[in-house]
């Protein structure tokens, strides 16, 4: 195996292990799945700072054994955490894993590798790297495969006027459709997008006005994929995906579930531009989703002066959208990316169960909304867990007193409840300039899975 290592676990409450994955990794939270379980088996992406490069290592918790599978070569020298690549199981039992140069020069394309065998453990058990060209700049990977399409494989990514964008293969990814806009915008600058689906015959979708930089007023709209249609939220029909892009200019858009210039908002903390952070399904097929709100000088002036606050918002028949706040985030990560928090993640497998980082003394205070912010400012993680129908949560914390930040938690794809958490472990600077490494924490259930 290529730098191959043997875990080094920590034993909490002897039932726990937490260890370091890789040592020099990072990502962003806009390309999805980055972490997964195939065959008992933890594969997960990241960007590397020592090379810039995207990289897949594979943690096997029967054996300890951690390696690096391999890197992803750009043609241009693209140190970036936005580059983090996305897995996909394919139908065959294969894995399919691409990756995308935030700023795509010089060549405009996204990079794939396919397993040959259905549990690869080495560098060789994957076929060349290939590539996908477009005439236009390409970011984002975001992979789903659909079992009640014939196993369609869906590549959103961003691309036309830095648009959501999305080609589909019907062959396990050897050809690809042309590149189509999924929503297309002229006034707006860059829609953001966070996907979720079901793995049978549904894409679930939340996404943004644009980027809150560069948008006066962001908002966040759900709608789902099904049966060759673009729907809102309680079924009704939006557009064909045959006639894609969805023209969000002209009001072709999902429901809303934050209206960021709502008159009187519900609560003095739902206010201020959002970013979207993740979504899944609930135990009956319904969407929840997590979303942030950036409010401006809550704090004192200057960026640390600024303050995020999380929220929650679920759908039911009965209700439709219902919103909550979660916790307080404290504030950005840095000056120069104000919307950067410490970020959350559901566990797709029970989506009661939700993890936050922050840097606020205490996330939990909604007496007001500047709540001092945590010895040297630093950045913990906590989870939560949904009580009440979701009235309210209990937290506990995942880190504390911890000598480096911890941030951008992640749940992998097929674990079971609760049993597995990524994250990362260091400093972060800029989405260029990071010192990070990527933790795991597991239960014991993760050490005992049948393959």
């Amino acid at each position: 195996m290529k730098n191959e290592t043997k875990a080094a676990a920590g034993e909490i409450g002897g039932a726990i292990r937490e260890l370091v994955l890789a040592d020099d990794g990072a990502w962003t939270w806009f390309n999805d799945p980055r972490a997964l379980f195939h065959k008992g088996r933890l594969y997960f992406g990241y960007v590397k700072r020592a090379t810039s490069r995207p990289a897949l290592s594979v943690y096997d918790p029967e054996t300890g054994r951690i390696a690096e599978l391999f890197e992803i070569y750009f043609s241009c020298d693209d140190r970036d955490d936005h580059d983090n690549p996305a897995i996909a199981v394919l139908p065959s039992g294969k894995l399919f894993v691409s990756a995308a140069p935030h700023h795509g020069l010089p060549r405009f394309s996204f990079y794939y590798r396919v397993s040959r065998n259905t549990a690869p453990l080495l560098a060789d058990d994957w076929e060349s790297q290939s590539e996908f060209e477009h005439a236009q700049k390409t970011s984002y990977q975001n992979l789903f495969v659909l079992s009640g399409e014939n196993g369609r494989l869906y590549n959103f990514h961003r691309s036309i006027g830095w648009n959501p964008c999305l080609t589909v293969s019907d062959d396990e990814g050897r050809t690809w459709s042309t590149l189509r806009r999924f929503i297309g915008t002229e006034k707006r600058s860059r829609p953001y997008v966070k996907f979720a689906s079901n793995g049978i015959d549904r894409i679930d979708v939340i996404y943004t006005d644009g980027h809150p930089n560069e948008t006066p007023s962001n908002s966040v709209y759900h709608c789902y994929i099904r049966n060759g249609r673009v729907l809102r939220t309680d079924g009704s029909v939006i557009k064909s995906l045959d006639d894609l892009p969805l023209c969000h200019d002209k009001g072709e858009r999902g429901s809303p579930i934050y209206d960021c210039l709502a008159p009187c908002p519900a609560s003095p903390f739902l206010k201020g531009q959002a970013w979207i952070l993740d979504i899944a399904h609930d135990a009956e097929g319904n969407p929840i989703c997590l979303f942030q709100t950036q409010q401006m000088s809550v704090g004192g002036e200057g960026w640390k002066g600024i303050r995020i606050y999380y929220h929650s918002a679920r759908w039911t028949p009965d209700h439709g959208w219902q919103t909550q706040l979660i916790g307080q985030a404290g504030r950005p990560l840095y000056e120069m990316e104000t919307h950067y928090a410490g970020g959350m993640a559901i566990d797709a497998a029970d989506p009661r169960i939700i993890y936050i980082s922050s840097n606020a003394a205490d996330p939990f205070d909604h007496s007001c909304m500047d709540i001092p912010l945590g010895k040297n400012e630093r950045y913990e993680i906590y989870r939560g867990t949904m009580c009440n129908d979701g009235a309210s949560f209990e937290w506990t914390p995942v880190t504390a007193g911890s000598a480096a930040d911890n941030i951008r938690p992640f749940v992998p794809r097929g674990s079971s409840s609760g049993s597995a958490l990524l994250w990362l472990n260091g400093s972060y600077d800029s989405y260029t300039d990071f010192h990070t490494r990527v933790m795991g924490r597991f239960d014991e259930s993760v050490h005992h899975v049948a393959r």
